[in-house]
């Protein structure tokens, strides 16, 4: 399966803007490099990346590179393609990661089917 869920990036706490004000704002990463062409356009597309926000109230940031199978970044090189998930809370935020790994799992099943769905064995 394509997922990452390393306990490490389960929960992390980025400072606000506001440093002044002493708030940290819950986030998760989410990695999608590995996934198939078509998932990851799905889940980086604008129109969708509104609904997520308008349903968790959570922002989703695209971040890093993507990187051929095989290929991972060295020394100080941007990291693999993954989605910056940020909320007001942990509640909001793991929602919004399980709303994405979820069209992710469904993007990337559907494009595995549509590679065999597309020639016919003559």
């Amino acid at each position: 399966m394509y997922l990452s869920r390393a306990p490490e990036e389960s929960s992390h706490h980025a400072n606000t803007s506001g440093a002044d004000t002493g708030m940290r704002k819950p986030y998760q990463k989410l990695e999608i490099n590995g996934f198939p062409q078509h998932a990851r356009w799905k889940v980086t597309n604008k129109d969708w990346l509104s609904q997520i926000t308008e349903m968790t109230g959570c922002t989703v940031t695209v971040k890093g590179l993507f990187y051929p199978p095989g290929k991972q970044p060295e020394g100080d090189q941007e990291p693999k393609l993954y989605l910056h998930i940020e909320g007001l809370s942990n509640k909001s935020v793991g929602s919004a990661k399980r709303e994405i790994e979820s069209i992710l799992a469904g993007a990337a099943a559907s494009s595995h089917t549509e590679r065999f769905d597309k020639y016919n064995v003559v």
